[in-house]
């Protein structure tokens, strides 16, 4: 995924997208996924869908007999006590096999999210879907999106998150571009309690020092960001203007973001932004959501402009549009 861009770019189509991936991490793809219930069907079909006869025999021809003697011959097959005790062992296999597949779905499960997901932590996701549809549907505007998602984020606990994205696993060994961000998708499919049809897209921009999110704006879309690892140095930009070759912009956020801090964007606010590692490492949780100002007419994307263009009055930076190609090679 790294120094690739997004599919709804306005100035280039066809690559993967870095900020709407629903596809799984591959590194968890390997995890036992077998549905309890699932299986619990299929042992109930297997029970019931042999003749009684041809199940009996099968069972009873090596059961050991009520007086402990060697394997019973076929014509003992269909004697009463025979067929009970085959039952009864049928039926203790199976349960002995759901019971396992439960404890493995269990282990699924915590490999995929880390040890604990915390109801607090559910609690959370719950919320963000929620202030997310409401956006959605245009209950409430952008700017009040944002305020609503910096509320959340503000009372976020980081360590229970760290633990539901299972975050050591995610970042241990992973390789990192040499130029700009590596996405990584996020699921929680397996959250007690969650929606599976979330509203906003997420993912994990991963970066070694240097390295960006590169800057760009956005049409028709509301973003947030979450520092989980590392320290970044930020900046946001107010787009003033929107002409076919640049933005008109003018700052508006430049500082370190530290572990548990965030910032976020709409058309009306802060709309460009700009991330560049200041650690070794940098990881940031990210959610949009799209379709977010009914007064755009644009489809929900990504802008790729050069925030060091040419001052003009006012304080505003004249900032050329870019393909995602040059933007990456200039500051990735």
């Amino acid at each position: 995924q790294s120094g690739v861009e997004p599919p709804h770019s306005k100035l280039c189509k066809g690559a993967p997208s870095l900020e709407n991936n629903p596809r799984l991490d591959k590194a968890a793809s390997s995890r036992i996924d077998i549905p309890l219930t699932s299986l619990a069907a299929s042992v109930a079909i297997q029970t019931t869908s042999l003749p009684p006869a041809e199940s009996t025999e099968a069972l009873s021809a090596t059961a050991p007999s009520p007086e402990g003697n060697a394997a019973m011959s076929p014509t003992t097959s269909t004697s009463e006590p025979v067929e009970v005790e085959s039952r009864r062992a049928f039926a203790r296999h199976a349960i002995e096999a759901l019971a396992a597949v439960a404890l493995l779905e269990g282990l699924a499960v915590h490999r995929l999210f880390g040890q604990d997901v915390k109801p607090v932590v559910v609690d959370w996701l719950k919320e963000l879907n929620a202030i997310s549809k409401d956006v959605v549907d245009h209950k409430t505007k952008d700017v009040e999106f944002q305020a609503a998602l910096e509320r959340l984020y503000a009372k976020v606990d980081l360590a229970s998150l760290l633990k539901t994205l299972d975050f050591d696993r995610v970042a241990k060994g992973l390789d990192l571009p040499d130029k700009g961000a590596r996405s990584l998708p996020v699921e929680y499919r397996n959250v007690a309690g969650l929606s599976t049809k979330l509203v906003y897209g997420r993912q994990i921009f991963a970066m070694k020092k240097g390295r960006s999110v590169v800057p760009h704006g956005h049409d028709n879309m509301a973003t947030g960001f979450i520092v989980l690892s590392g320290n970044l140095r930020g900046r946001h930009y107010d787009r003033v203007e929107d002409q076919k070759d640049h933005y008109l912009i003018r700052p508006t956020i430049d500082r370190t973001f530290k572990p548990g801090e965030f910032s976020t964007v709409s058309d009306h606010k802060d709309n460009v932004h700009w991330f560049t590692a200041e650690s070794e490492s940098a990881f940031l949780f990210n959610i949009h959501v799209n379709h977010t100002n009914p007064e755009n007419p644009l489809s929900p994307g990504r802008v790729y402009v050069d925030p060091m263009g040419e001052k003009v009055s006012g304080g505003l930076i004249k900032a050329p549009k870019l393909t995602y190609g040059k933007v990456n090679r200039l500051y990735g």
